[in-house]
């Protein structure tokens, strides 16, 4: 199921607006860095035009060991998937990097598949995130 949300993405700044923004306030300058870190540098992948870049998903379950999927560009093409048991509990962890802008309300849908055919769909926001030389989890 959808989660349900007020969440509205505001109106699209770029980060240099952002930041030319209450320039003269010294206690929002210092939000900022906080909230951003060191913004001079924000593309991190020269050749990689994507804001968001997915590193890995990994299947977290009690009673086994984690399942990593890497998602690099080197296995882009490659089939990927998890064969969960019906009433398994899990937990998914995402790791990806963001760079070039701000990343407002990013989403993560899913999809469950038995023998080929859709029986659930659900929508998580993770969130947003400035952009970062180390990854972002959620």
């Amino acid at each position: 199921p959808e989660e349900e949300t007020n969440f509205k993405v505001p109106e699209k700044k770029s980060l240099q607006e952002m930041m030319e923004a209450d320039k003269e306030d010294d206690a929002m300058k210092r939000y900022k860095e906080a909230l951003l870190g060191n913004v001079s540098q924000v593309i991190f992948f020269e050749s990689d035009p994507r804001v968001v870049i997915p590193k890995s998903i990994a299947l977290i379950v009690s009673d086994r060991p984690n399942v990593l999927v890497e998602l690099t560009a080197a296995n882009a093409n490659e089939k990927k998937g998890f064969v969960i048991k019906e009433g398994c509990e899990y937990q998914i962890e995402f790791q990806f990097y963001v760079q070039r802008e701000i990343v407002q309300g990013l989403k993560y849908q899913q999809g469950v598949y038995r023998k080929g055919i859709r029986v659930d769909h659900s929508t998580q926001m993770l969130g947003s995130y400035g952009p970062k030389a180390e990854p972002a989890t959620y």
